[in-house]
């Protein structure tokens, strides 16, 4: 039988208790058990009281509501895989957006670019319709394995056995210093939709 897989959209008006939200509660459920610095931003225990995960960033923050953001889920025979958002920054929101925000793919899954294929383009086609210009991808410092990635990606050198790196990561640039995001040091990736766009950072890099 084959696979159905779809994209479907989460924000604040999608109740915990509907189906969608049974399966983003189990979803992030499976980052409980795990301490890795992306597990930890989907955990459930003590969301509420815990503004870095994704729980309280949808339902109390509201980061992922229109025209603020939006949060991609990939669902595969009534499943949930992985999910990961975009939202505007608040230094440039007219212009700039984070992407691959609250990134995760449950356990079991990791075996596909679930993201590099499915979600990251639906985030571009998000931002494309909202005219934004960059999308940045941010790093925290901590997560050494994830920046390795992207940055062998963007050097088109990354790849996992038996599969083809999608082009998406590819046309990643790495910006030269750490910046200050949500009151995290962040390395970040550019991806300009507008190939002629420029920002400067300068005001938000921090002295490594």
């Amino acid at each position: 039988m084959k696979n159905s897989i779809q994209i479907s959209h989460i924000d604040s008006q999608v109740e915990l208790g509907s189906e969608l939200g049974q399966m983003l509660v189990r979803l992030c459920k499976t980052a409980d058990d795990e301490d890795s610095v992306m597990a930890r931003n989907l955990q459930t225990i003590n969301w509420t009281e815990r503004p870095e995960t994704l729980l309280y960033c949808i339902y109390i923050e509201k980061r992922f509501d229109s025209p603020e953001g939006k949060l991609f889920a990939l669902v595969e025979n009534n499943d949930m895989v992985s999910v990961g958002g975009i939202y505007r920054t608040e230094f440039c929101p007219q212009s700039i957006a984070v992407g691959a925000a609250r990134t995760y793919t449950h356990p079991q899954k990791r075996n596909k670019f679930w993201h590099g294929e499915y979600l990251i383009p639906a985030q571009i086609e998000w931002a494309t319709e909202q005219k934004i210009s960059q999308i940045i991808f941010s790093v925290n410092t901590e997560n050494h394995r994830l920046f390795n990635f992207l940055k062998r990606a963007a050097e088109q050198k990354a790849g996992v056995l038996g599969l083809a790196l999608p082009d998406i990561y590819k046309k990643l640039e790495l910006h030269p210093y750490p910046i200050k995001l949500k009151n995290t040091v962040q390395q970040i990736f550019k991806l300009n939709i507008d190939p002629s766009f420029k920002w400067n950072y300068s005001s938000l890099e921090v002295s490594a």
